[in-house]
């Protein structure tokens, strides 16, 4: 019922403030008002929140009437508002009040099902990009790094699309193989920092960001371990791995 009084005003004070500052006609529609009754509203406002005039040399109020108006809707308001529409659920006997019922939609977060191929890539992809970065940033050149994503990315596709009999056969050399190149990705990174330890930055602000950036590149290079580690007792050696030795929080992160 909230949602509902809250679209309505929404749609009440579209209809009222923008029919004439945007030459639609959706407003007037949706906010269910005659002419005259938009008209009056629009000259009501001129005072209240300032006008300015239109291209027919009409009054009409300035663009920002209605983001001034709607943020009068304070939170106190809004609780207001809440606690009446359930005090009159109660008195319509539509709600008892007890219960709370919301509606959730699905986002896209930062974080996967954490199976131990996807990990592996992380890693793999992570660490490649933070360590493409650094190489990108110092003044020296840096060699031994090879980007070994798209393998990793096609080992662990493959890994994801095997039938129940393809795991049985194919699973174990195909998570050899992930592990591999996720190993030689980690030992390649800590090359690099080998590398760049006394190594300055091309520019100021990237010779200010190096020190983050190598720390960053060390601290999954751990997490990586932890990965490999995991993936060969659990998958190669068949181990039951103790929950609170389990590794399950990669970040997900997204390049910037």
């Amino acid at each position: 019922m909230l949602s509902v009084l809250t679209q309505s005003v929404m749609n009440a004070s579209f209809g009222i403030y923008f029919p004439r500052f945007t030459g639609t006609i959706y407003e007037i529609l949706s906010a269910r008002l005659s002419h005259m009754e938009i008209v009056r509203g629009a000259s009501t406002t001129e005072s209240r929140y300032g006008t300015s005039q239109n291209s027919q040399g009409g009054v009409s109020p300035k663009h920002d009437a209605f983001s001034r108006a709607f943020n009068r809707l304070t939170p106190k308001t809004m609780k207001a508002l809440n606690d009446l529409v359930v005090q009159i659920a109660i008195a319509l006997a539509l709600e008892d009040g007890k219960k709370l019922r919301v509606d959730t939609s699905v986002v896209e977060t930062d974080i996967h099902y954490p199976t131990d191929n996807t990990l592996l890539w992380d890693v793999v992809r992570v660490v490649t990009r933070l360590t493409e970065r650094l190489i990108e940033t110092v003044e020296v050149p840096v060699t031994g790094f090879h980007n070994r994503t798209r393998s990793a990315r096609s080992r662990m596709l493959e890994i994801q699309r095997m039938t129940t009999r393809q795991r049985g056969e194919q699973q174990t050399k195909k998570y050899r193989e992930i592990i591999d190149t996720t190993a030689e990705v980690v030992e390649s990174a800590r090359s690099v920092l080998d590398q760049t330890r006394e190594a300055l930055g091309k520019t100021l602000p990237a010779d200010l960001a190096l020190h983050e950036l190598r720390k960053e590149i060390g601290a999954f290079c751990a997490l990586g371990d932890r990965v490999i580690d995991q993936t060969r007792r659990r998958v190669l050696r068949g181990e039951q791995v103790l929950t609170e030795e389990k590794f399950i929080p990669f970040l997900n992160r997204t390049p910037t």
